[in-house]
């Protein structure tokens, strides 16, 4: 009788252990479809950029913040590795791994002074350093087992805000459509004083850390340009567009001036060409921004367009 009673305990274990591991797996593979079905699809997302190294396909890229996302954002040429709020950290590790298993070949990287604004200073590599856990080139990577995109899972559960969310992200891809409209109706009705208000709230959270060459992000960019010259990129720094507004105002930031200078001192350095934005002749209005360092798809993509012309000629 002990010996039988021994060997029901052990199978009702086994099949405790069974219904348990079928359990996880079950779960497993249903966060898989949730991460891919309702967290990846949000384009303008960090989940999604990190998908993409995984995904990497094309040697050609952009990196920078928002101020590239918009105009590379319906391109079929770069892999639009630029993300809202990214700083030269992120960048760095972004870059790394993108290009770990492929060649790069055409790469624009962001040379604008807001990179290095305090706050992007103080995020640093912003978690990046604990993604790309299994970055080796498999033919299938799990999306569950990367923290870059499984640490969205909570936000899944919540569907329709997913779906709008991406919604929203997509809608940024239009050049045209009642939003698109509204927007630049909105802008065109600000006041001259609005306008400088507006204008000097960006200048101040835009506004560079003093003695940038020395500053930790400063380092980190640096660090990514040699990365890609050393693996035989072609590298154009681009500052990129703002209004004639801000342009004149933050002229008067002394911080804003000096990165500037820095940048186009390391682009010379380096002998990268560096294509500021004013000189490639577009033809901007106020409603070809969003905001006074936004600009619109549309005019995103004509600038992006001159800018990939006058980078590698």
């Amino acid at each position: 009788m002990k010996s039988s009673s021994t060997d029901s305990s052990r199978d009702n274990a086994g099949r405790y252990l069974a219904i348990g591991g079928l359990g996880l797996l079950l779960g497993l593979a249903l966060a898989e479809v949730l991460l891919r079905s309702l967290v990846v699809p949000i384009i303008d997302s960090r989940a999604n950029r990190v998908y993409q190294v995984y995904s990497a396909e094309l040697p050609d890229a952009v990196l920078g913040d928002s101020h590239l996302y918009r105009p590379f954002i319906n391109s079929e040429r770069f892999a639009n590795l630029a993300r809202a709020g990214s700083s030269p950290h992120a960048l760095e590790i972004v870059a790394r791994e993108y290009f770990r298993r492929i060649e790069p070949g055409r790469v624009i990287v962001e040379a604008s002074p807001q990179l290095f604004n305090l706050l992007m200073q103080q995020r640093k590599a912003q978690h990046h350093d604990e993604y790309f856990s299994h970055n080796f080139g498999l033919p299938l990577h799990l999306l569950v087992l990367e923290p870059g995109i499984s640490r969205e899972l909570a936000t899944a559960w919540n569907v329709p805000a997913q779906v709008r969310k991406a919604e929203v992200a997509r809608g940024r891809k239009k050049r045209k459509g009642a939003l698109v409209e509204r927007v630049a109706a909105d802008r065109r009705a600000l006041s001259e004083q609005q306008r400088r208000e507006v204008t000097a709230a960006r200048i101040q959270s835009n506004r560079p850390v003093r003695a940038v060459a020395e500053s930790s992000g400063f380092a980190a960019y640096r660090r990514t340009l040699d990365f890609l010259l050393s693996r035989g990129a072609r590298v154009c720094m681009a500052k990129t567009p703002v209004t004639d507004l801000y342009r004149q105002m933050a002229r008067d930031d002394p911080n804003h001036g000096a990165a500037e200078r820095v940048l186009r001192e390391l682009a010379s350095e380096l002998g990268i060409p560096f294509v500021d934005a004013v000189d490639l002749d577009l033809p901007l209005a106020v409603d070809s921004f969003t905001n006074p360092d936004h600009l619109t798809t549309g005019m995103g993509e004509l600038y992006a367009a001159r800018l990939e012309q006058a980078c590698f000629r």
